[in-house]
Parts: C-alpha cells; structure tokens; sequence
C-alpha cells in the first residue's frame, strides 16, 4: 500500500491522517511486517492494508490498495 505521493507505507512510519490526527504504522499485511502488539496470526485475515495506531488510543484499518489521500507520511520509523 502507498501514500498519494507514489512512496510505500512502511512499519513504524509516524503519519498525520487529516480527519484524525498524528499516529504510527502498527502492522502493513502486504508487506508482511507486523508490531508485537498486533501479531501477524492475528490481522492477516484481513488480507491486505495497514493499521495506524493514533496518539488518542484510537486504530484506524486502511484496506487499500489504493493510495488514501487523506494519510500522510510525517518520519520513516
């Protein structure tokens, strides 16, 4: 999955959703990197995307595989 400027979304990465605010990459399936506290046995059902844990507790899914314009890459991990 990829960021609307072409680059890819990666483990760890700090990123600003406009509608929610300032979080990091927890697990991105279509890459296969996973956090301790979000397991691969657990989310790859999903079968592709990434999981943003933001600064309030709160999660976000992003199914991809389309670019989500409203994400945005603020510091690689």
């Amino acid at each position: 999955m990829n960021y609307s400027d072409g680059n890819d979304i990666r483990l760890g990465d700090i990123v600003l959703d406009k509608h929610v605010g300032q979080g990091v990459v927890v697990f991105c399936i279509d890459s296969g990197q996973y956090t301790e506290d979000y397991p691969q046995e657990e989310w790859e059902y999903l079968g592709k995307g990434v999981m943003v844990r933001f600064h309030d507790g709160g999660e976000v899914y992003y199914e991809g595989p389309e670019p989500y314009d409203g994400l945005n890459l603020i510091e690689r991990a």
